[in-house]
């Protein structure tokens, strides 16, 4: 898990090193304490870390992924890559995120799969973090590079 994001008190989004982002309803995430401690010793045994061991390969879905929507498409490799909720006027109907590969991914928050717009050009290095404007069609990212670039949405 790279990185967490919040819509409208319902929505989570996750972005992990598996090279997917996923949306969760958290009403259906409710467990009891018991199970989220069994669960808590599992990721302790399975002892991954992004900084020096190799991505994920796509793992089978598992038996307690109750996620409602998956998206697919940008790379995540040795650093923390944000992915976030497009703001509250576009009704939070998009997900965006950087990219190891240097681009913007843009996916329909409903549709999920393979994004609807990829921005490239602006970067030649990962983009870890991509904003969007709360009143305006624009997004800003920053690339390891150092450059950031506005992209018109």
């Amino acid at each position: 898990l790279t990185y967490l994001d919040m819509a409208g008190g319902r929505w989570l989004l996750s972005n992990s090193k598996d090279q997917s982002a996923k949306l969760w309803d958290v009403r259906a995430s409710m467990v009891s304490f018991a199970e989220a401690k069994k669960d808590r010793s599992e990721v302790r045994r399975f002892g991954y870390d992004y900084r020096w061991q190799a991505p994920a390969r796509r793992l089978p879905r598992h038996p307690k992924d109750n996620s409602v929507t998956t998206y697919r498409g940008h790379a995540v490799l040795q650093t923390l890559i944000r992915a976030k909720f497009s703001p509250g006027y576009t009704n939070h109907a998009y997900v965006y995120s950087g990219s190891a590969c240097g681009r913007v991914h843009i996916w329909d928050r409903y549709e999920g799969g393979l994004p609807i717009r990829v921005l490239d050009g602006g970067h030649d290095d990962v983009v870890r973090d991509v904003d969007w404007s709360p009143r305006t069609s624009v997004i800003a990212s920053v690339g390891f590079e150092g450059n950031v670039v506005t992209w018109g949405c």
